[in-house]
């Protein structure tokens, strides 16, 4: 029961709820290739089109995994704001969630796009 009360409490703060050992997985890969090589996340972030400044700085920190209220923690944002910002986000790479926004990322950072 406690499990339910939590997912609804995550929902509602804006994250994404799935299994634990698929969130796990997710983040170890997409770590280790952020680790091993930001500047092509950079390049892979730049070839999706124009950004914001302040967009830029969300897309980043959702490769890094961090919820909604951590971003507008880190960014002096309100929750409302963060989200409108993600929205815009998805709405320009025609994604609807995080694990297809990742999806993308992971795709174009792992398409042998040099240069």
């Amino acid at each position: 029961m406690e499990q339910v009360l939590s997912a609804i409490r995550q929902c509602a703060n804006g994250q994404i709820v799935y299994p634990a050992s698929f969130k796990s997985i997710l983040m170890k890969r997409l770590e280790r290739d952020v680790e091993r090589s930001p500047v092509t996340l950079e390049k892979a972030i730049g070839k999706l089109g124009a950004f914001s400044k302040r967009e830029h700085e969300l897309l980043i920190l959702l490769t890094q995994g961090e919820t909604n209220q951590q971003i507008s923690k880190k960014l002096f944002l309100s929750i409302g704001t963060v989200k409108n910002y993600i929205s815009r986000i998805y709405k320009k790479l025609n994604v609807n969630n995080r694990p297809e926004l990742m999806a993308l990322l992971y795709g174009l950072q792992n398409s042998g796009m040099k240069g």
